[in-house]
Order: C-alpha cells, then sequence, then structure tokens
C-alpha cells in the first residue's frame, strides 16, 4: 500500500468509525464511502463512492435522501449538458445508469424508476463554490443506494493541498431519520511548484539563431550535436504528491489512490505548449524521458519514462497514442510550430506492477529538454510556455475523461532584435585642423570558442545631434561589417564644423566604441584624449540580458 492509500485509508477508517456511532442512535440507515486523490488540477475529479444502507424498517413510503458535497460543486466534463456523470442504483451498478439530474434509472426490482427531486444539479452548472446538493425520492424498504460517477471542479472550487472534501447525507421522513459526513477524497497537486521552466529567460538573437540541422530530419537517433546551452530550454517536472504520477496499468489497477478504472486509454499526461514560436524556427524533442527517483538506491531496471504522444493527439492533450520507442534508442523528434504554436504532450508509461513500490517510494523528477534552431532572420519577440497535467479541459477527444487546468504561461525565450546602439557623448571637428575626433566601432560576435557566440553581420550607422539643438542627420559608417571586423570614422570626413553627440545604430549584436579627439594642428605640441562608447538600451527592444554590454565589463 503506497504512502497515499494509507492516508485515504485512514480517513476512511476515521470517517467509518464516526458514521457507525451517528448511524447506530438511528439503527436504521448507516452511510459510508471510499475516498480517493482528487488533483489539484484537476476539473473533473472522480470523488469517492457514497453508499447508504438502508434496513427494512429504514424507509417509508415518502421519504426523501439527500446528498450535499461540501466546497466544491459536482460538474461534468465542462461544455456537456450534464452536470453530473453519475447515478443512484439500489439493485448494483447499471451498465449504463441516468445522470444526477432530471433523469431516471430503471431497475428489476422497480418498475417506474428512481425519480430525482427539485434539489438535483442542473444542467450546465459553473459555480464553484458552496455546497451542491441533489435529492431522490426512492421506495420504502430495505435496500442499499449507491452514488458513483461524481465529478468535482477542484480547480475553480480552489481547495488546497491537504484539504478533506466531505458530503453530508442525510435521510428522512421515515422511521430513520439520520445524517452522516463522509469523505469524498483528499485533495493533493500532481505537479510540485518546482515544476516549469527557468525564471531567467533564455536570449536567442533574432538575427543569429542556431542553424536547423541539415536535411531536418523528421527523427534523430540521437539529440542534434549543436544543441548547447545557448539553444536548449528545460522543463522540470516534480511529483506533486507521492504516487501519483502513474501510467496506465496503474489507472486500472487503482494505484496511486486513484479509484480503479478498468476503461482507462491512458496513463498521466503532461503538456508543454510553447507559443509565439516565430516562422522559421523549429524545435527537436526526445521521444522519452526518464523519470528518476529522489532516492538513494535507483532501480536499475524497468525505469519509469515520459513517453511522447503522436498519432493525431489534440493540442489540448487529449487522444492520439505513444509513439513506438525504446528505452534505449534515444531518438529526438521534429516539431513544427502551427500558427506559432508547439504543443508537446507526455505520458508517464513502463512502471509496471513489480516496480510499483520502488517507484512510489519517493518523488520523482524528470527533466525535458527541447533544443531551439531557427532560419535568420527570426522575427524579434518572446516565446512563452506553460507545462499543465493533461488533457486540458474541455478535451476533444474522450471528453469523459479527467481534466485539468491550463498551467500559467509564463516567457522562456527572448528575441531581441539585433542591434547595438552607442553612444559617442561629445564628437568635435572644427574643419580647420584644431580639434577633430575618430571613432573605432567593433564587431565581437567573433568569440572564442569556449564562450560560443554566434556571429552576426550588420550595418552601422551613425547619427549626429550637433550641441546646439539643431536639425540633426546622420551617415552610413559601414555595410555588412563581419564577425570580428571594425569599421572606423573619422569626423573630419564629413566636410563641414560639427560639435555634439553621435549615437551609432550596428545590426549586430555585442558592438563596442572607442573614441580618439587630437588637435593635429599643434603637431608635437598637441594633446589627445580617448574614450569607450557608452552602451545605450533601446526601450523598444527591452532590457533583454545579452543584447548589449556596458563599456565597463
Amino acid at each position: 500500500m503506497n504512502h497515499m492509500k494509507k492516508i485515504l485509508y485512514g480517513l476512511a477508517v476515521v470517517a467509518g468509525l464516526a458514521l457507525l456511532g451517528a448511524n447506530n442512535a438511528s439503527a436504521q440507515c448507516v452511510a459510508s464511502s471510499a475516498a480517493y486523490v482528487l488533483r489539484s488540477e484537476g476539473t473533473a475529479e472522480p470523488a469517492g463512492t457514497v453508499t447508504l444502507t438502508c434496513g427494512a424498517a429504514g424507509l417509508s413510503t415518502g421519504s426523501i435522501v439527500s446528498v450535499a458535497v461540501t466546497g466544491a460543486k459536482v460538474d461534468s466534463a465542462a461544455g456537456t449538458s450534464a452536470t453530473v456523470n453519475g447515478w443512484i442504483a439500489n439493485c448494483g451498478n447499471p451498465s449504463s445508469g441516468a445522470v444526477l439530474n432530471e433523469s431516471y434509472f430503471a431497475c428489476p426490482s422497480l418498475s417506474s424508476g428512481v425519480a430525482f427531486g427539485a434539489g438535483d444539479v442542473q444542467p450546465a452548472e459553473t459555480t464553484s463554490s458552496g455546497a451542491d446538493t441533489f435529492n431522490f425520492t426512492p421506495p420504502a424498504g430495505a435496500q442499499v443506494f449507491t452514488i458513483i460517477g461524481m465529478r468535482i471542479n477542484v480547480a475553480a472550487a480552489g481547495l488546497p493541498a491537504g484539504s478533506v472534501l466531505t458530503a453530508v447525507v442525510s435521510w428522512g421522513g421515515g422511521i430513520g431519520t439520520g445524517t452522516a459526513t463522509v469523505v469524498l477524497g483528499i485533495v493533493n497537486p500532481t505537479l510540485s511548484s518546482k515544476t516549469g521552466f527557468g525564471s531567467t529567460p533564455l536570449v536567442i538573437p533574432s538575427c543569429a539563431p542556431v542553424a536547423i540541422p541539415t536535411g531536418e530530419p523528421i527523427t534523430m537517433k540521437a539529440a542534434p550535436v549543436t544543441m548547447t546551452a545557448a539553444n536548449t530550454v528545460t522543463a522540470s517536472f516534480t511529483e506533486g504528491t507521492l504516487g501519483v504520477w502513474q501510467d496506465k496499468a496503474g489507472i486500472i489497477a487503482g494505484a496511486g489512490g486513484f479509484p480503479p478504472d478498468g476503461a482507462a486509454t491512458q496513463g498521466i499526461r503532461f503538456r508543454v505548449q510553447l507559443t509565439n514560436v516565430p516562422a522559421g524556427m523549429i524545435a527537436y524533442v526526445p521521444e522519452q524521458v526518464v523519470a528518476s527517483a529522489n532516492a538513494a538506491a535507483a532501480w536499475a531496471a524497468g525505469l519509469a519514462t515520459f513517453d511522447l504522444v503522436g498519432g493525431g493527439v489534440s493540442v489540448d492533450g487529449s487522444g492520439g497514442a505513444l509513439l513506438p520507442t525504446t528505452t534505449a534508442d534515444g531518438t529526438w523528434d521534429l516539431e513544427v510550430p502551427v500558427s506559432g504554436t508547439i504543443t508537446l504532450v507526455y505520458e508517464v508509461n513502463n512502471i509496471g506492477a513489480a516496480n510499483e513500490a520502488a517507484w512510489t517510494a519517493a518523488t520523482e523528477k524528470a527533466s525535458l529538454n527541447i533544443g531551439l534552431f531557427g532560419t535568420s532572420p527570426l522575427a524579434s519577440g518572446a516565446i512563452s510556455a506553460s507545462v499543465s497535467v493533461a488533457p486540458v479541459g474541455p478535451p476533444t477527444a474522450f471528453p469523459s475523461v479527467p481534466q485539468f487546468t491550463a498551467g500559467v504561461s509564463n516567457t522562456i525565450v527572448n528575441l531581441p532584435l539585433c542591434a547595438t546602439y552607442l553612444l559617442f557623448p561629445w564628437v568635435v571637428n572644427t574643419n580647420d585642423g584644431n580639434y577633430n575626433t575618430g571613432m573605432a566601432i567593433a564587431n565581437t560576435t567573433s568569440d572564442v570558442p569556449d564562450i560560443g557566440t554566434v556571429g552576426q553581420t550588420g550595418n552601422v550607422t551613425a547619427y549626429f545631434f550637433p550641441f546646439d539643438g539643431s536639425a540633426s542627420f546622420s551617415q552610413a559608417l559601414g555595410t555588412g561589417v563581419k564577425p570580428g571586423a571594425t569599421t572606423t570614422f573619422v569626423a573630419s570626413s564629413l566636410n563641414k564644423a560639427f560639435q555634439g553627440y553621435v549615437i551609432v545604430e550596428c545590426s549586430f549584436s555585442l558592438a563596442h566604441g572607442f573614441a580618439f579627439i587630437d588637435n593635429p594642428i599643434a603637431g608635437q605640441n598637441g594633446f589627445a584624449e580617448g574614450y569607450l562608447a557608452l552602451s545605450l538600451t533601446n526601450p523598444r527592444l527591452g532590457a533583454a540580458p545579452g543584447t548589449a554590454e556596458i563599456s565597463g565589463h
């Protein structure tokens, strides 16, 4: 029994003991429940089963049974007409039951079924606070009522981790009037707050992305050799609650504190979605990510994996099928944005019953590396990403499966316009040989190999601002200045007098400048003075790290 099951079992025992004492007072009906994990991110989490067992004298004609879920609304999949996917059975679970609103349940011992009253949940209800109550009027006599299939919108209710969700069951109108509180589940997150991308966005100059691998294969047998820290973003996953990451077999068996689901078609899924990806940029991602237990002893075989889902998977994370991978093949897949969006869906796989104890013994972690490549020039801007439990509701495939709220999107990559702005605060040319200024601008995007800067080629234009505030003017200083090259300029080449400041715009990053003022007419008796240009931030581009350097670096 894993950690979460022990907690739920303890809750059920405590609730059962309390209920036993309460129900013995009326000695007619006993309410009980099976409690499950309710994931914090879930918008349609399956709640525990509620059972009301009544003796022969427990209910008489006209009795009303009421079930009120406290702290959250009972909802089915968003966007559907029925608010509760459940039914009440007094002769075993039916193969297909009526929903708990405006419907009837036909049972072999009941010719007309069980009618539901005015307190039923109504269709399309979306309110997530307060209590949801539904009533039904059963026939008299000994019987067992089972309420199954309830789904709770935990995310909308805002229930914090550790919250215990309960329901109040009451019955009356006959001899056995009574009330009992039963436990439906305990709220816990699937992903911890440590899940997501780093807090500092990666900077990829829009004019100098890492080139798309030659041939652009759909699959590669290893990570692209040009995939480095300069073009890789990493999504980190940390299990929010011990044991909740389960594969398909675990979900079917009811591992991790979930209700057994023999109809389960998938394990726990995660969606990573990149938005605002510019045209000309693609990504390579691994088909398989190995999850590692945060424990001293790692298991030697059968390590669980996150496997990439393909085969027509929807952008919400529903549908599709696991790609045919093996633990050792290390295949990477090409992902091309659709309307600026790249959606990746991974599913927990390969735990196996033999490894369940080891898998649930410690908090699990995994890291997904995403390589970004592009063809220059790219549009400047910012790429955002979110990490969610999938599918994000409402799903387009298998609408009856649990669904989750979308994760918060944050900037993970800045794509600044490739430009540097250099300020020369004093430039003078008297045009008579008394004073002149020389300037040198270096394109330092050619670096030593250990730094690994991608080279950029661009133009250099100077904007002259006279000291008296008269009209400014511009002049090209260099065209197609290559990485590592330096362009020079002397103010006397203007062939007119000038005093003031100059802003030089370079269409490449990491430009540096130097100015030198002298009075050449004085010969050996003259003087000279030099200074470094100041690097400016263009407020239109933002202060993205790495787009400019300060002279004193």
